[in-house]
Formats: C-alpha cells, sequence, structure tokens
C-alpha cells in the first residue's frame, strides 16, 4: 500500500481544487495503467494494479475510485453485465472461446458538485485506444477490441465519459453497486465468478503474457499522432486541452 499512499499525497499535495483533481486522476489512471490481464483479474486491489501498471475495467475502475475517495470525493463502482462481444480481439482465439456469452463490466459513479457522473473513459490508455479504434472502424462492430466506437477517453464533467459503455442499451442486467472496499472483493466473485476463478488460480506471468499478446500487437506504434488527433477532434469542436490524452495537446498549435 506504500505506493498508492505516496500517490493520494502527492495528488493532495498539487491542489485543492475539485475540478483538477478529478481530472488529475482520471487522466494518471488512463495514462499510467495500461490496458491488459493481469494474474489477478477481477481480484486485483488498488495497490496491485498500481504497482502492475496494467489492468481492465474492474482493476482500474477500483484504483480510480479508491483514490478519489482518499481525497475526498463521493466515488462508487457500478456494474452491469454485457455481451463479450466487447473482448473480441482481445484475447487470443482458444482463449476467448471459453469467455462466458455474458461478462461483467464495471465504471465508476462520480458525485461532481450537483452531478452525477458515470465514467469508464480512463480504461484504455491513448495509444492502445486509438490504434483499437482505427482497427474497430475498419469492421461493421460497433464493440471489439476493449473498446465501443463511440468511446471516448475524454473526461467530461457536463455529461458521462465512456470508452466502452459507450451505448447504455449494452447492459444486460444491472449488478449493481459496490460502496466500500471491503465489500467489493465479495461482489465481484458473485457477480463475476469465471475471471475469479482464473485469479484464485493465480496465472502465471507466462501465460498472462500470453494473454496479453493481442493488445500489445494493438498498442504497438504505428499510428502518426497528428492523423489521430485530426480525426479525434471534430471540426469546429471546443477543444479543452487539459483533458486530451497525453502527447495530443503539443500538436494543438501545430494543427489549429
Amino acid at each position: 500500500m506504500a505506493e498508492f499512499r505516496e500517490l493520494v499525497e502527492r495528488l493532495a499535495a498539487e491542489s485543492e481544487d475539485r475540478e483538477y483533481l478529478l481530472r488529475r486522476v482520471h487522466n494518471y489512471v488512463r495514462d499510467e495503467i495500461k490496458f491488459g490481464w493481469t494474474a489477478q483479474f477481477d481480484q486485483a486491489e488498488a495497490d496491485y494494479t498500481l504497482a502492475a501498471g496494467r489492468g481492465h475495467c474492474v482493476p482500474q475502475v477500483r484504483l480510480f475510485t479508491a483514490l478519489l475517495r482518499e481525497l475526498g470525493f463521493d466515488a462508487t463502482m457500478r456494474f452491469v453485465e454485457i455481451r463479450r462481444d466487447i473482448l473480441y480481439g482481445t484475447f487470443p482465439d482458444s482463449f476467448f472461446a471459453l469467455v462466458p456469452e455474458r461478462i461483467c463490466h464495471a465504471y465508476a459513479v462520480v458525485k461532481f458538485g450537483e452531478k452525477v457522473l458515470n465514467i469508464d473513459s480512463f480504461i484504455a490508455d491513448p495509444q492502445y485506444f486509438f490504434n483499437a479504434r482505427s482497427r474497430l472502424l475498419g469492421t461493421e462492430r460497433e464493440v471489439g477490441f476493449g473498446i465501443h466506437r463511440d468511446g471516448s477517453i475524454n473526461l467530461s464533467l457536463e455529461e458521462d465519459s465512456f470508452c466502452q459503455f459507450a451505448d447504455s442499451s449494452m447492459m444486460l442486467k444491472d449488478l449493481g453497486r459496490s460502496d466500500s472496499v471491503d465489500e467489493q472483493s465479495t461482489h465481484i466473485t458473485k457477480v463475476a465468478p469465471f475471471l475469479s476463478l482464473a485469479a484464485i488460480l493465480k496465472l502465471s506471468p507466462g501465460l498472462v503474457s500470453r494473454l496479453n499478446e493481442p493488445i500489445e500487437e494493438i498498442r504497438a506504434p504505428g499510428v502518426l499522432l497528428e492523423s489521430v488527433f485530426k480525426s479525434y477532434v471534430r471540426p469546429g469542436s471546443k477543444l479543452v486541452v487539459s483533458t486530451l490524452p497525453r502527447g495530443l495537446d503539443e500538436y494543438r498549435q501545430r494543427l489549429s
């Protein structure tokens, strides 16, 4: 927990401004925690995910909400059941065939002033998101490669921000909220027994590495940032530089 505690203290020392802290935590998790699988799958605690520098929806949402709660925010985890289609392309085919048709997805519910924001836009790191989105737009799929084709990795303070759960019709079943860290392990085991079993079995580093091969292949550099910037920021849109993925804001002046 030392690394987690140090991060909380560092963030708290930077500013007391609530908007700054919310954006800071969002962008930290988005930019520093790569989308991918770990040996503990959904059972990964916040400190484990922070140390691993990797995670998918449940571990990342767990880390995100834990950081926000430590900074004084009202932040909880919301669980929904969705189809496995969003995971298409993120596992080797042989493993994807074992994934149940219906899986658990998590996102954060954060109270900010009078607003309640639903957020999962931090789950895909920028390099992965843009490469995955490029692939997805080349298909007829709405979801796949771990993202939604209409998803975004920018945080909005006016509306919900999703890179995965971008369409509420994806929800097959509402699995409820987990309001405290102590409840989360029990809740996750109940709603996601398949991946919880994977965590209990303590997957070997070699197997975890193999499971991540499709994701790493997608993440590999190959998309020009300038092209990405032009396609990501729609003409006439109001650009909020503080919300842009790391590495793209430097192109603002050049492309304006």
